[in-house]
């Protein structure tokens, strides 16, 4: 087991256990077979490059040299994990990307979503974007999984697009979904974007706006059955759109 432990320095401190003393190195010869390191003092350093590799010594040591990047690991990102009777709605990982490039290079899903397909880079980009969300904003994209099945099934979330629009929509999170062809027709839409509603209500948020093309008449109903009105007309990039808002329902107080 490998101890390590940054000092104010930039060193790093190394040792085979918690009873042995610690060296100062910045460089480090391990066995590979047997690496792994113990977040003792609260840091986790990555090994960033191999800079020598030693062979095989004839014992099943795999002897090489290492930089160890001095970096502390940030704190991980909890995104959370919301359940509903036919839905998972989850944190993306990069295993999701080709579920997600698959879905919004779809014609059919993208005709009121700027009419494009998208490319895998670009989805790329927005799996991206999901997680900065919710690491600078506290509030992101979810995808949407069958809970049983596991099978995906789209995504659904809020975002702050810095849209140049009027009226300005600064600082108010804005809802969006987007469902893979094969799933839509079941109610799944409106299952999601409930459960998303829900967590906003919880959490507080005063009001979340959605922009929907004026022809999408089921995200109009899916918007509308989950308590959004039409508040302004715009167009955005060349096409037309409407705003909806929604301000939660103040608690009732008690007698």
């Amino acid at each position: 087991m490998l101890l390590c432990r940054r000092l104010p320095r930039g060193e790093v401190l190394v040792s085979r256990s918690r009873d042995v003393p610690d060296v100062p190195i910045r460089t480090l010869r391990v066995n590979l077979s047997r690496l792994a390191v113990d977040q003792w003092s609260g840091f986790a350093f990555p090994i960033s490059a191999m800079t020598r590799y030693d062979g095989d010594h004839g014992d099943g040591r795999l002897i090489a040299s290492f930089m160890i990047n001095l970096a502390p690991a940030g704190p991980a990102l909890t995104i959370p994990t919301i359940t509903t009777d036919r839905l998972r709605l989850r944190g993306h990982t990069e295993e999701d990307l080709e579920h997600s490039a698959a879905m919004w290079a779809d014609p059919w899903v993208v005709r009121f979503i700027g009419n494009r397909p998208r490319s895998r880079e670009e989805t790329w980009a927005r799996l991206l974007k999901y997680v900065g969300h919710w690491s600078l904003k506290g509030f992101g994209f979810w995808l949407v999984e069958e809970k049983v099945t596991g099978s995906f099934v789209g995504e659904v979330g809020f975002a702050d697009h810095k849209r140049d629009v009027a009226p300005s929509l600064h600082g108010i999170p804005e809802i969006g979904w987007a469902l893979t062809p094969e799933k839509q027709g079941r109610g799944y839409a409106t299952e999601a974007v409930k459960a998303a509603i829900a967590w906003s209500d919880e959490h507080s948020i005063p009001q979340t706006v959605c922009i929907i093309h004026p022809d999408n008449t089921p995200s109009i109903r899916i918007a509308e059955s989950n308590g959004y009105v039409i508040s302004s007309a715009i167009d955005h990039k060349e096409h037309p759109a409407i705003i909806f808002r929604r301000v939660p329902a103040l608690p009732v107080p008690e007698a």
